[in-house]
């Protein structure tokens, strides 16, 4: 079905309905020799033909060739019709395949090269080519498909100050240019003689009154003033304008969070140094010969110099928290490595810990900094409980590893199991930073991890977590 309807074409229906019509002529005569009249067959087709007979054989050969001509005219339009809708199926598809580039790439010379690829490999263009503006709105990245041998000539012109007038068109001009001859209008272009019997669009890459360099793309001329190719192309090169926007906005991002870091690392650093000095002088001044009094405030700014240097590392750690990526790790080793690291402190309080943990499928989404929420955990009880055990435990879930903190101490009052966890909650003033159970909570969340408080069966505080397995 389809080979039959590639034989006959536009083209081939009217020199088929006049072989039509010379079959018609032909018959009839063959009627007419064996039936109607004497004489020789030839003399019957062409040289004694009775006029009654050519006025019926010219008319049916004549309606045959009408007939032929009226075909062939709507067989041209419907082909016209399918190839316009084919071309412009074609570019739909390549506007989706822009779209879906730009959610892929993180770079605008990708992301121009691969615009001009999709829009060439498609076939909805001739060529196209994209180039980039610097803030002087001279050209610093080119990128195209199509151009063949003439690339070399293009890029070297358009990156020198002689560049093509389209290019200063587009700076000078708003809306879409089309171009009905650009072999004859443009001819300083290296392209000029690529473009015979074509059109061209030629359009600038604009986003929020900024203009981000021009897109170029040579087509059929018939199509230069077809309302739906001048829209897709307007809409290709929005969205390729958006996307250099959102690149350029995430690489301004990416600028301010790598300043904001650098700035957080120096003052981090350069105040927890200046903090150690203030320590320094204040070891010395508690080993001179003071008065009781002047003792009570050494050690009183002792303490606030710890206080300071405690929240400087919990800021650090709420920081890398947020950037951290979720990996394996072995739940059991590190309550085994907290424990150990805070069991001399323990003691020294008169608190012992025991652990009732399962190291068969402990293995959870964490990081390196998972430590910290036991180590904040087990420090809160032995400081603030007031209590003399303290018992850590996981148990093993499908999906999930359930790990409990849990005491005998005074607990913690209902209405304060959820405010615990906010910044800057603290019920020592003079100890407390306010960010350690808060560090606990973000370290959590951030491997998709949550705590709660509730009362524990030994009488005291249970704070309860819940990580995700690492299915073995």
């Amino acid at each position: 079905m389809q080979e039959e309807r590639r034989l006959i074409t536009s083209k081939t229906i009217l020199p088929l309905s006049f072989v039509l019509g010379v079959i018609a002529w032909f018959t009839d005569a063959l009627i007419d020799y064996m039936m109607f009249y004497q004489g020789s067959f030839f003399q019957l087709l062409i040289y004694d033909v009775p006029p009654h007979e050519l006025y019926i054989r010219t008319v049916w050969m004549s309606m045959l060739i009408l007939f032929g001509y009226i075909i062939s005219r709507g067989m041209r339009q419907r082909e016209k019709d399918e190839k316009r809708i084919h071309r412009l199926n074609n570019l739909l598809k390549s506007l989706g395949d822009v779209n879906q580039m730009l959610l892929e790439v993180d770079r605008s010379d990708e992301m121009i090269r691969k615009a001009c690829e999709i829009l060439y490999r498609n076939r909805g263009y001739y060529n196209v080519w994209i180039a980039l503006f610097n803030e002087n709105n001279r050209v610093r990245d080119f990128a195209e498909a199509g151009l063949e041998k003439k690339r070399d000539k293009l890029e070297e012109m358009i990156h020198s100050r002689q560049s093509p007038s389209c290019v200063k068109r587009v700076k000078e001009n708003q809306g879409l240019i089309s171009i009905e001859d650009p072999s004859k209008k443009c001819k300083d272009c290296p392209l000029s003689d690529m473009y015979q019997g074509r059109g061209s669009f030629v359009l600038g890459l604009r986003y929020q009154g900024k203009i981000y360099g021009l897109i170029s793309a040579s087509i059929p001329k018939r199509y230069l003033e077809d309302e739906q190719e001048r829209s897709i192309f307007e809409e290709l090169a929005d969205d390729i304008s958006y996307g250099l926007y959102n690149l350029k906005m995430e690489e301004k991002r990416e600028k301010m969070v790598e300043k904001e870091e650098f700035l957080h690392s120096v003052l981090r650093h350069d105040l927890k140094n200046k903090i150690q000095v203030v320590q320094g002088y204040l070891q010395v001044l508690k080993e001179k010969n003071i008065t009781d009094e002047t003792k009570e405030y050494v050690k009183k700014a002792m303490k606030g110099a710890r206080k300071g240097i405690n929240l400087i590392e919990k800021v650090r750690l709420i920081r890398e928290a947020q950037e951290e990526e979720t990996e394996p790790v072995n739940v059991y080793s590190i309550i085994q490595k907290t424990v150990s690291e805070i069991e001399g402190f323990a003691q020294e309080r008169d608190t012992e810990i025991s652990i009732d943990c399962p190291q068969k499928g402990s293995e959870v989404e964490g990081g390196p900094l998972l430590k910290e929420v036991f180590s904040n955990l087990i420090e809160n009880s032995v400081h603030h409980s007031e209590g003399s055990r303290i018992k850590i435990s996981g148990e093993v879930e499908e999906d999930v590893m359930v790990c409990t903190v849990e005491d005998d101490g005074k607990g913690i009052p209902d209405d304060k199991k959820e405010t615990i966890f906010e910044k800057g909650y603290t019920t020592d003033e003079e100890r407390g930073t306010g960010l350690g159970l808060f560090l606990v909570k973000n370290l959590l969340e951030s491997y998709d991890g949550e705590i709660e408080a509730k009362d524990s069966y030994m009488g005291g505080a249970r704070f309860e977590i819940h990580l995700e397995r690492i299915q073995q």
